[in-house]
């Protein structure tokens, strides 16, 4: 059976988990339900560390499967039609 592994990045800090499964959509599948597993501890830390990412990488080291979530603070992520950034307005 094939050895993946599971990344989890959080910020600068990543934890890797070899798993034995038969193919990639099983490693597909166990990426997504450790995902879901740690969305409420992902929720609770976006501040300090606003991405988080799960990759699966095969036996090879190839990547075959990628899940992220960002967050961002929307007064930060105000854009002008120029691109400059700009702070929302108050009226």
């Amino acid at each position: 059976m094939p050895n993946y592994n599971i990344h989890i990045h959080q910020g600068a800090h990543t934890n890797s988990h070899p798993v034995d499964l038969p193919d990639v959509d099983a490693a597909r599948r166990e990426a997504i339900a450790m995902f879901a597993d740690l969305a409420r501890d992902i929720a609770s830390n976006l501040p300090n560390h606003p991405d988080w990412r799960i990759e699966v990488t095969e036996p090879a080291g190839g990547t075959v499967f990628r899940l992220g979530i960002s967050a961002e603070d929307a007064a930060l992520a105000v854009f002008s039609l120029d691109g400059r950034k700009g702070r929302p307005r108050t009226t």
